[in-house]
C-alpha cells in the first residue's frame, strides 16, 4: 500500500491487538476499489481488518472452522461457529449468517 493510506491502515492495526495478542500473520487486503484496500492479521484469538476509514475483528474463539477461498483475484474468508458463519471479502465487508 502506498502513502497516507498505507500508513492509516498499518497504524489502526498496530493499535488493534489487545496486549496479550501476538499477530500471527498479515497480508495486504487488494482490492478494485483503493479506497477498501486494508490489512488483515490474524492472531491465535482473531483476525482483524484495517483500512484507512474502518475496521473490524472476528473473534475465533469459539469457531468450528475456518478457510480461505480464492476466486481469480478476490480471497474470502469463511468462519463457522457453532451459532453463525461469518464472511469475510477482499474488499474489507463483513456479513453474518445465522
Amino acid at each position: 500500500m502506498n502513502g497516507s493510506r498505507g500508513d492509516a491502515a498499518r497504524e489502526r492495526l498496530d493499535a488493534a491487538p489487545l496486549a496479550e495478542e501476538v499477530v500471527l500473520r498479515v497480508a495486504e487486503a487488494k482490492t478494485i476499489l483503493p479506497s477498501t484496500k486494508g490489512l488483515l492479521a490474524v492472531t491465535a484469538t482473531r483476525v482483524i481488518y484495517t483500512s484507512k476509514r474502518r475496521s473490524w475483528t472476528a473473534d475465533l474463539r469459539q469457531v468450528a472452522t475456518a478457510s480461505l477461498t480464492r476466486e481469480g483475484s478476490r480471497g474470502t474468508i469463511r468462519i463457522t461457529s457453532a451459532s453463525h458463519v461469518e464472511v469475510f471479502s477482499a474488499n474489507g465487508t463483513r456479513r453474518v449468517i445465522w
